[in-house]
């Protein structure tokens, strides 16, 4: 049996070449420290994903020497995809309150009325529930 980075290649190439289908790509490429890599340090060279580039969305998540996500857009209200993506990954897909996984939104922690940036290490995931919940706290002890 093939290793799983193997499995891994071959599904992108019966993806990408082995049919004769229209698609609409996103290619999501980590760029690091050490040059465009995948995430797992594999080179991106000339090969079936690149064939693809032209025709795609193309979004670059940037890393620190660590491999941490950096925040490139932080002067938004609201998060980017990219950022929703991190934050719900690293909560497991559950709410930071209950730890439901149904119905999350992203919550500013501390409120972006005080920080006016959107950044990872500032959002947590919370169930709509739990989020209109810790807002109502809120509001009644600043009253």
């Amino acid at each position: 049996m093939p290793c799983l980075a193997q499995q891994r290649a071959d599904a992108f190439v019966l993806l990408f070449l082995g049919k004769n289908i229209e698609l609409t790509t996103e290619v999501v490429v980590h760029v690091r420290g050490d040059g465009t890599a995948f995430d797992d340090g594999t080179p991106v060279t000339n090969n079936a994903v690149c064939k693809r580039l032209d025709q795609s969305f193309i979004r670059a998540l940037l890393h620190d020497i660590e491999g941490k996500p950096i925040d490139a857009s932080n002067r938004r209200r609201h998060p980017t995809t990219r950022q929703k993506r991190v934050v719900l990954e690293a909560h497991n897909h559950e709410c930071v309150d209950c730890q439901g996984p149904d119905l999350l939104e992203l919550d500013h922690n501390p409120p972006y009325e005080q920080t006016q940036h959107t950044v990872t290490t500032e959002l947590e995931p919370r169930c709509a529930p739990c989020h209109r919940a810790r807002h109502r706290r809120e509001a009644l002890v600043s009253a």
